[in-house]
């Protein structure tokens, strides 16, 4: 039973993805978690980019514009996602 577990913990994880921000990297934010109004239909749900700040914790980042202005919370890495230039 054990070993059936360990099986099945392995396949799990194999599709579990990490979240892992430096500081400096871009990333875009949800909309809809940024207190906007849903977006449409042709809207993309990202706004941004934004740039990591700091790494509050394992998975919590504080963000600011490109124009240097602070964001005013901070935000999960669920509702990131990395901007690539």
């Amino acid at each position: 039973m054990a070993r059936y577990k360990d099986k099945m913990a392995v396949h799990y994880n194999k599709r579990v993805r990490g979240w892992k921000f430096l500081v400096g990297h871009l990333v875009l934010t949800t909309r809809q978690e940024s207190g906007h109004k849903k977006p449409g239909k042709l809207e993309s749900p990202w706004e941004g980019p934004y740039l990591v700040k700091t790494i509050v914790g394992p998975v919590t980042c504080e963000l600011e514009t490109l124009d240097g202005r602070q964001e005013p919370r901070s935000w999960n890495a669920c509702h990131l996602k990395r901007y690539y230039v």
